[in-house]
């Protein structure tokens, strides 16, 4: 925890520190309409909090008894860093990285709606759900299959991200195996 961790938190912590959902809009409407700026807006205010998580973890897992055995057996620094902390920062960053799917999802959707994402003519359920409200009264399935297809993708990614951080985390797997064995 030096100098370039607090230069890089203090970054981190003003960018977490802006409402989200408004400065996506702000972002959307500046750099305008196209699939590339949708993705690098999600990208740009995603990245705080995958690096906010991967420091927590590593500060977490600096303390446990694994990597104190390992340096005590004189394993080098690299050695530490791709056996012992890459291999426990996988399960929680792909299981954060699926609950992030899963928002960036319905953030598309919405600012798709509001007219924000990409051009009405590149296939969008946000744009589906804004071009099906004008019809909502005489073919109310142009708005309900999009919001639904938005509902079920969202929701299956977030069972997802739910069943991986089960199998991938071994906090949960001894968890799992202690509640069998009790059961017994």
């Amino acid at each position: 925890q030096g100098r370039t961790d607090n230069i890089i938190m203090t970054f981190i912590n003003m960018i977490l520190a802006l409402p989200y959902l408004v400065f996506v809009v702000f972002m959307a409407a500046i750099l305008g309409r196209s699939l590339i700026n949708v993705i690098l807006i999600f990208g740009f205010t995603d990245i705080p909090i995958f690096v906010r998580v991967t420091r927590g973890e590593v500060l977490r897992m600096r303390e446990q008894g694994f990597i104190e055995a390992a340096k005590s057996i004189g394993a080098k620094t690299h050695r530490i860093l791709f056996k012992q902390i890459m291999p426990n920062l996988l399960g929680p960053l792909i299981t954060l990285a699926t609950f992030e799917m899963s928002a960036m999802i319905f953030y598309e959707a919405g600012l798709g709606f509001l007219g924000l994402s990409v051009p009405p003519t590149t296939p969008s359920w946000g744009n589906m759900l804004a071009f099906g409200r004008n019809f909502l009264t005489i073919y109310p399935w142009m708005s309900i299959f999009p919001g639904l297809a938005i509902v079920f993708t969202g929701l299956g990614m977030n069972l997802l991200g739910d069943w991986l951080r089960d199998v991938l985390d071994p906090r949960m797997r001894r968890t799992k195996k202690y509640r069998i064995s009790n059961k017994s």
